[in-house]
């Protein structure tokens, strides 16, 4: 009866241990160099100007109406051809994502853009969340619709999040939660 007793004790530590593990620390909320919360010139000291919104429309031939809206109420800023860092009305990070590896924005364990969901899973764990998703992606033949995986990790400050299509990396995105202030 004890060693079944010692059994059921470690395969609950183990499990609460393995969902544990899945937490993400406050210095994974970080992309290409920039994490959420940095200012605005932390981010250009590191990647420089960013692109104009005229100029990323017509480096990627879009109109306005594809341009991300900003739920921070703050600016956008483009870099490279598929990355956005978008900033609260406190001029802070909100929000940083990327589709493009060329870009050369990586997270701090590595994972970019076109990497397997293996890697993610071997940096990460298990993720706290995993849901369908839709994505209308354009092509140069026109609009492609392709249906991928959503894959959440959290912690008390924001989260990380990838997108997963056929087993790859599609987009990465991290975020704040608001109204958290770091330091309060």
């Amino acid at each position: 009866m004890r060693k079944i007793f010692v059994m059921m004790t470690f395969l609950v530590v183990l499990s609460i241990s393995m969902v544990c593990s899945a937490a993400i620390a406050d210095s994974d909320l970080l992309l290409g160099g920039v994490k959420v919360w940095d200012s605005q010139s932390s981010v250009k000291a590191i990647h420089g100007q960013p692109l104009d919104e005229e100029q990323f429309m017509l480096n990627n031939a879009l109109d306005e109406s594809d341009l991300p809206d900003n739920i921070y109420g703050g600016q956008v800023w483009y870099y490279g051809k598929q990355t956005c860092i978008m900033f609260d009305t406190k001029k802070k990070v909100g929000s940083i994502s990327t589709y493009d590896a060329k870009d050369g924005f990586a997270t701090p364990r590595g994972i970019k853009v076109g990497m397997s969901m293996d890697d993610v899973r071997s940096a990460y764990g298990e993720p706290d969340s995993s849901s369908p998703v839709g994505i209308m992606e354009m092509t140069e033949s026109g609009p492609l619709s392709l249906t991928g995986t959503d894959i959440t990790y959290y912690n008390k400050t924001g989260c990380l999040n990838f997108t997963i299509v056929d087993n790859k990396v599609f987009k990465i995105a991290c975020n704040h939660y608001l109204p958290y202030q770091p330091g309060k």
